[in-house]
């Protein structure tokens, strides 16, 4: 058994590693982000970037509000 208290304080991880951490997030973000915008532009039929780009917006918004819930 572990002889030694509970620490009572926590340390931060170091800046690399914190930094690492923004990475790999934003690897994620950008498939989630990458394929809801597919999705939207392949129901709605949409043939250039900037039709539609209100309800793209929107969409992307409900998507990333879901995904940081």
């Amino acid at each position: 058994m572990n002889s030694s208290p509970p620490s009572d304080h926590y340390l931060a991880p170091p800046l690399p590693r914190r930094m690492a951490c923004w990475f790999y997030e934003g690897i994620l973000l950008f498939g989630v982000v990458f394929i809801a915008d597919y999705l939207f532009s392949a129901l709605t039929q949409t043939r250039h970037a900037l039709d539609n780009r209100w309800g793209q917006q929107a969409f992307l918004f409900l998507i990333l509000g879901i995904y940081f819930t």
